[in-house]
């Protein structure tokens, strides 16, 4: 949260009572933009999951041209869906 909207919200509290449903709106939003957030670095992770499982196999394959030789089969299903539509491009 910037920091003039943390200053917004303790103007707020100091102002009492009057001021709880937009304290509570304040909230509100902080927790929307932090699920959100939360999504994003959680799509990130999965990527570099996959990414990270990728080059496991190359390093044990010893060759990244491993890629031209895989199939979508000898992908693991939880990363499927990272593939290009046209190849199996991972880079």
């Amino acid at each position: 949260m910037p920091i003039k909207d943390i200053k917004h919200f303790v103007d707020c509290c100091v102002e009492g009572d009057s001021t709880i449903g937009e304290r509570l709106s304040i909230i509100q939003t902080q927790r929307d933009e932090v699920l959100r957030q939360m999504k994003e670095l959680q799509e990130m992770l999965e990527i570099l999951n996959f990414k990270t499982w990728y080059y496991e196999a190359a390093k044990k394959a010893g060759t990244c041209a491993l890629q031209n030789t895989m199939t979508v089969e000898d992908v693991p299903e939880q990363y499927r869906k990272f593939l290009s539509k046209n190849s199996m491009d991972v880079r």
